[in-house]
Formats: structure tokens, sequence, C-alpha cells
């Protein structure tokens, strides 16, 4: 489906932002997402929104406008087939890329949550969850849908989407206060999450066997832990390909090696897998085309040239 979503579109200036918690949700709420299009004037291929495959859990708002899920070929050239996405919705972790396609101007506020933080907030089981949508009334326990909801009032929603934020940060203030292991770490990168995700399932529980170990990291977040060291593959060449991009030095060999693949074979599958692009694909569309918009604004966590300095000095 990759070459589908081609648009030949160069990025526009709508706004899309990137909301950081506080350091109490630290390990809890990973980020959030404002995107606004409103008074843009964007194309039908414009539309479309692309993100990675994810070990994380979203809760997305959407304030005005409307949207569907592209899960086929078919969907691309008639978008409005796709799964309408519910005004208050549940997205659990995704083992491929996602897209979806607005049908005129939108504004919505996406939580990326971690999944064992969910899991221990809510009581879900994460591995039913997975690549599920879901409207949130479906998922979320009552009380925590009621106070959640409420800030989805008329009177409420016609408020910028950071004062939302820090409302919604309130309640998960209180909520994650109480149900925080004692021994939760706080980690920057996705390889270290998993290390200590993995260390709490072997002490957590009456068994430790290598399967019930395997069993509760699936239970909390929907993936195994071979999934998970995966994910934390594909963040580290993130990170990687940004420094290199600032440094205008994309050797494609040497990035996969500094990434820690096999070869540039293994890395290409791997981007394929997690974005639905090969490398060169992907650097080209992240570059010049609206709809990867995600990507870009993900990159404000790893492409600064402070960062691009710190990871191409650990060579």
């Amino acid at each position: 489906m990759a070459e589908t979503y081609r648009t030949e579109a160069s990025p526009s200036e709508t706004e899309a932002r990137l909301l950081w918690p506080r350091q109490s949700l630290a390990g809890c709420i990973f980020c959030a997402i404002v995107r606004d299009t409103r008074g843009m004037e964007l194309s039908e291929g414009q539309r479309f929104n692309h993100f990675p495959s994810t070990p994380f859990c979203t809760l997305h708002w959407l304030l005005d406008g409307q949207g569907h899920t592209i899960s086929s070929p078919e969907h691309v050239f008639a978008p409005t087939t796709g799964a309408p996405i519910p005004r208050f919705s549940f997205f659990g972790p995704q083992q491929g890329p996602s897209h979806t396609w607005n049908p005129g101007q939108v504004r919505f506020l996406t939580f990326i949550i971690y999944p064992e933080a969910f899991a221990l907030l809510t009581g879900v089981d994460l591995a039913a969850q997975l690549n599920h949508m879901a409207p949130a009334e479906q998922v979320l326990p009552e009380t925590m849908l009621g106070q959640l909801t409420q800030l989805l009032q008329p009177q409420n929603a016609t408020a910028d989407c950071p004062a939302i934020f820090h409302a919604v940060e309130e309640h998960f203030d209180t909520w994650w206060r109480a149900a925080r292991p004692d021994r939760h770490a706080v980690t920057i990168w996705l390889r270290d999450w998993t290390m200590s995700l993995a260390a709490r399932a072997a002490t957590s529980g009456a068994g430790r066997s290598i399967r019930q170990v395997q069993r509760r990291v699936k239970s909390w977040t929907g993936h195994s832990i071979r999934e998970l060291q995966a994910f934390g593959s594909t963040e580290t060449l993130f990170a990687h390909f940004g420094a290199r991009k600032i440094r205008e030095d994309i050797d494609w060999a040497r990035l996969a090696a500094a990434s820690g693949f096999a070869d540039q074979s293994h890395m290409t599958r791997h981007v394929r897998r997690r974005t639905g692009f090969t490398p060169a694909q992907f650097s080209d569309l992240v570059e010049r085309d609206e709809t990867f918009w995600f990507y870009r604004l993900l990159g404000e966590r790893y492409w600064s040239r402070a960062a691009a300095t710190e990871l191409l000095d650990e060579r």
C-alpha cells in the first residue's frame, strides 16, 4: 500500500505540536499531540495522516471535524468508506503502521500513554486490544470515562488544546499516584523501558517462569518482549536517522550498523514493517509530504542539533 499514499504535496503551515507531561506523570503519559488544520485549504491527498506501529495506547479527542481509518487500498481511493473515528476514541497498541483521513478541516488532541500504565489505571488486558480501535466508552472504566467526557462538553471543548491537556493531566495525576508501582522506573528510551518492564514482570505475581513473565508482559502491553525490543530498535534508528540528516550524512549501510541491525537489508525490512515504506521512501516523504507531519513532529524529540552531536559522538 505504500506507493498508494504518495501525494507529491509539500508540508503546509498547519499546526502540529507536542505537549509534554508534568514530571509526576513520567512513565504514564509519553506525550500528547495537537493537530489543527482549521483555516488551511488542504487537498484530499494532503488530508491523510500516517503513523508508525507503536507499543503505546492512545486516547483521541476529535474536537472539530471528522476522521476515518484507512485500512485497505480501497479506502485510499474512497476514504469516506473507512471506519468513522469516534469523537472520543481509544486505539490499542499497533503491530503495523496505521493511516487515517480527515474529510475537511480538523482539530484533535491525542494522548499517548505507556501501555502498562494504561493497564494499571483501567484494568484492561491489552492483549485483547492489539490493533483495536473503539469508542472510549467501550474501554474506559466508568469513573474515568465520566470525568474525561466532562472535559469534552461544549462549554469546555472550545478551549485551546493546551488548556484541555492540562485539565486532563490533573485527572491522570490523581489516578497515577494511586496506581503507580513503588518500583516504577522512569526511562527515556524504549529499549530501557522494555528492560525495566521485563524486570517488573519477573518479580510480580506468584509465578516467575519465562512463560509467566511473557504472559504478564503481553497482558500489560499487548506485545511480546521480543516485539517491544523491536520498537526500541525503531526508536534508535529514528534518532540516528535524524542526527545524520542534520549533518547531511545519510549513509544507509553505516546507519544500519549504528542502529544495531545486521545489515542494510535487515534495516530495510524493519522500517517497512514499522512504517509501510522503505528507508529511502521514508526519508523523501518525511522531508516534503504534508501527510507525514507526525513523523516530523516526533523528530522534535530526537533531531535537535544537541541530540545529533550526542548520538554521533557515541561512535
